[in-house]
């Protein structure tokens, strides 16, 4: 595994997240001042048609190299400065999926240089297998829902988990979506030409309905969340702005909610937003936590004990003496009315 890996401008162009590809775009690319207004407006006329096909999940054929290594930066200038976390969160996702496809379509070398070079992953091939040391791994993989990501369902030898590339391409993938969110979000100034493509932007997501609406009821629950435990709180909040939950606290925040006596449909809504919803398979798991489905039995919501070995209790003094999420309320509850 030792091929030269041959970094030109369409691997800038495939993978513009990468080292190599942010300090070739450094070193070719002028700065926007030295742009005349024409030229500024051409590119971004580019950079914003390219962001639009982005958004809706279609590919962008009509490009040039030279307008496609500069577009990427200015879409992603232009996304960043509508200041819309769900729009960030879309455009992440997107990129997750297309990284995801490019992998697929990579040799071994060039999948391994991206793991190690861009993320630091502790990432080999050996005897036909892909491994990854088993704290990378789960770094990333808490975040997926599927069963099969859980490590016990995995090989491990010496400190590494096997895969197949498919899933160290995942990996590769979510953390893409990671670092897309994480500079999202760090403080940034907007020269006037980004600034100017902002509401043409907002426009085509509202009207193009990037962004899932969310349900009435939805909205009128989270006037109401301070009535949920902080471990709860923390997961509800999390999945109303989209994150992409882990299992344990999916599983958590649907059994407590439907113990709390929230129907099926309500809770699917509140999944709705994760970057990884899919219909009917999230309305299969949760009609069959709500005893809907299959054996027909009702699942509990988990213990406290249960919250703290997947690490997403957050007890506080409100906490006390409950071994049981569902006990929160009731406790304070009957603290408000000794206190009257």
């Amino acid at each position: 595994m030792n091929k030269q890996i041959k970094i030109d401008l369409d691997w800038i162009i495939k993978y513009p997240f990468t080292e190599e590809a942010r300090e070739y775009i450094r070193i070719n690319v002028p700065p926007l001042e030295e742009f005349t207004e024409d030229e500024l407006i051409n590119i971004m006329d580019y950079a914003f048609k390219k962001i639009q096909t982005i958004l809706v999940g279609h590919d962008w054929s009509e490009w040039t190299k030279e307008l496609e290594m500069m577009s990427y930066p200015l879409g992603f200038a232009l996304i960043k400065a509508t200041n819309n976390s769900a729009l960030w969160r879309s455009f992440a996702d997107k990129e997750r999926k297309r990284i995801q496809l490019k992998l697929g379509k990579e040799d071994i070398n060039s999948i391994i240089y991206i793991a190690k070079n861009t993320f630091n992953l502790r990432v080999k091939y050996e005897n036909n297998s892909f491994l990854i040391h088993f704290l990378d791994y789960l770094s990333i993989s808490n975040k997926f829902a599927s069963e099969r990501w859980k490590l016990v369902n995995r090989k491990i030898e010496l400190g590494y988990v096997t895969l197949e590339k498919n899933s160290v391409n995942r990996i590769i993938a979510e953390y893409v979506r990671f670092s897309i969110l994480d500079k999202m979000k760090q403080p940034s100034s907007f020269p006037p030409i980004i600034q100017k493509y902002v509401p043409k932007l907002n426009e085509y997501v509202k009207k193009n309905r990037i962004i899932r609406e969310k349900p009435i009821e939805l909205i009128n629950s989270v006037k109401n969340r301070n009535d949920l435990p902080p471990c709860m709180k923390e997961i509800y909040d999390d999945a109303f702005k989209g994150e992409n939950l882990a299992h344990a606290s999916r599983f958590s925040i649907a059994t407590f909610l439907i113990s709390s006596n929230w129907n099926a449909d309500q809770v699917q809504h509140l999944f709705s937003f994760a970057p990884d919803f899919n219909p009917k398979m999230t309305k299969y798991q949760v009609e069959h936590l709500a005893g809907l489905r299959g054996g027909r039995t009702k699942y509990k919501s988990p213990s406290c004990k249960w919250m703290r070995t997947f690490n997403i209790c957050r007890e506080d003094e409100t906490c006390k003496g409950i071994i049981n999420p569902l006990q929160w309320k009731t406790k304070q509850w009957r603290t408000r009315k000794n206190i009257k």
